[in-house]
């Protein structure tokens, strides 16, 4: 019997420099009238390779990117001679009287690379970003110098220099273990957590990011100053399509969920983004938190006595494994109670009693008590007040959070000897 054949191995090709790959991207469009079909990101880290990853401002990103496409050149060009030309029709205008006039110009000057400058802000491209000055200055985006590793590059371009593969790959095929490595890689944010808050005060839109690109350090900012919570350095995808993957299958879901649920530090800007997003979950979802900061606070809202409706109903869903309460001074809740004076002094009791019958805050106080590792931070009034409602008796706090359901419902004109609300709030979409 013949001995069976041992398989053939051919040697894999090396890998061609990526500068001289790009170069032969970038070839076809340099005195192209069509737009290329690449994404601002990856016109970035094109601009970054053919300058052999040195760092750049983006600035020399923004002008290399012109040099290197003859589309992009043109249409800067004809905003550049529109620009001109306004400033031309506006001289014009106020020699001859009529600057009252309204001119067709759609103003201001903008660069002919849809969000160039937004982009770099974005937490999928990984670049890496100088800030400091040997001073201790912090750059601004237009400042800072950029780049990005050879093996990231590769990455972030692999659409473009890869063939397309054929056929389909049998992801559930793999060991247990390796589709949860898959699914950390995916699913879990760099420390100190992902970030859900308001970018600007009194901005009523939520955004979803992180501090870091990386693993920055994890402490918080003192809970008493201006800062309460890491900001948003990078953006994330709303919450929707950064679990797509869970869209797949009711294995993968089963399987990715609790990965991104139970091991990601989840931290809120405020009550009001914590119910918002809440009422966007599913109730198994909501349990399987693992991790949670909360700034308990609502200014950037309206002052309504129903901006925390329903959050009674969330919160007792939530029994994370670390609850951090973050308690800011002059927040609505002192004003609420103390006036519009700084909180320069410590709350009376009598004073405190006023946030007894504040709708949603008895979900703060069970949530608080079913967490197994409570820590509260800051001497803000909403700090006192837990601390002051956890130590009474049960009987009292029973007594509170009935008192409170009684108000919310003769609020609502809602006949107290019936069973008042029922259901749960807001559709499930996570």
């Amino acid at each position: 019997m013949a001995p069976p054949k041992r398989p053939i191995f051919e040697p894999t090709e090396p890998v061609r420099p990526l500068k001289d790959e790009v170069v032969e991207v970038i070839r076809p469009w340099r005195f192209s009238e069509d737009k290329p079909p690449y994404t601002t990101s990856e016109l970035i880290v094109m601009m970054l390779v053919m300058q052999d990853l040195r760092p750049q401002t983006m600035q020399s990103i923004h002008y290399n990117i012109l040099r290197s496409f003859g589309y992009f050149a043109d249409e800067a060009l004809l905003m550049f001679v529109g620009e001109v030309q306004e400033e031309r029709s506006k001289y014009h205008r106020m020699a001859h009287g009529t600057s009252a006039l309204e001119s067709d110009y759609d103003g201001p000057f903008e660069h002919s690379i849809h969000g160039l400058y937004e982009t770099v802000k974005e937490f999928d491209i990984p670049l890496t970003c100088n800030r400091l000055l040997d001073n201790g200055r912090t750059l601004t985006d237009f400042e800072a110098e950029f780049t990005i590793s050879a093996e990231a590059a590769r990455v972030c371009l692999r659409d473009i220099l890869e063939p397309e593969r054929d056929g389909t790959f049998d992801f559930m095929a793999l060991p247990p273990e390796i589709r949860e490595k898959i699914y950390k890689m995916l699913l879990v944010y760099p420390k100190p957590g992902l970030i859900i808050d308001s970018q600007v005060l009194y901005d009523w839109d939520s955004q979803l990011g992180v501090q870091s690109r990386d693993d920055a350090e994890a402490e918080l900012p003192p809970a008493g100053g201006s800062q309460i919570l890491p900001s948003i350095n990078f953006q994330v995808q709303g919450l929707a399509e950064t679990l797509d993957i869970l869209k797949v299958s009711k294995q993968i879901r089963h399987e990715a969920q609790p990965v991104f649920f139970g091991l990601n530090t989840f931290q809120f800007g405020s009550l009001k983004h914590l119910g918002d997003t809440l009422r966007t979950m599913r109730t198994e979802a909501i349990k399987e938190i693992g991790d949670l900061r909360v700034v308990l606070e609502k200014y950037k809202f309206p002052n309504g006595l129903h901006a925390l409706e329903g959050l009674d109903r969330l919160l007792p869903e939530l029994s994370p494994k670390k609850l951090v309460l973050i308690a800011p001074r002059d927040t609505w809740f002192w004003s609420a109670c103390c006036g519009d004076g700084g909180e320069n002094r410590s709350a009376t009791a009598q004073e405190m009693m006023t946030l007894d019958s504040v709708e949603g805050l008895s979900g703060v106080l069970t949530m608080a008590k079913k967490a197994k590792h409570l820590e509260i931070l800051g001497d803000g009034i909403m700090g006192d007040w837990v601390r002051m409602k956890l130590a009474e008796p049960e009987e009292a706090q029973e007594g509170d959070e009935k008192a409170q359901q009684e108000f919310a419902d003769q609020d609502e004109g809602i006949d107290t000897d019936t069973d008042g609300y029922g259901g749960a709030a807001g559709p499930s979409t996570v």
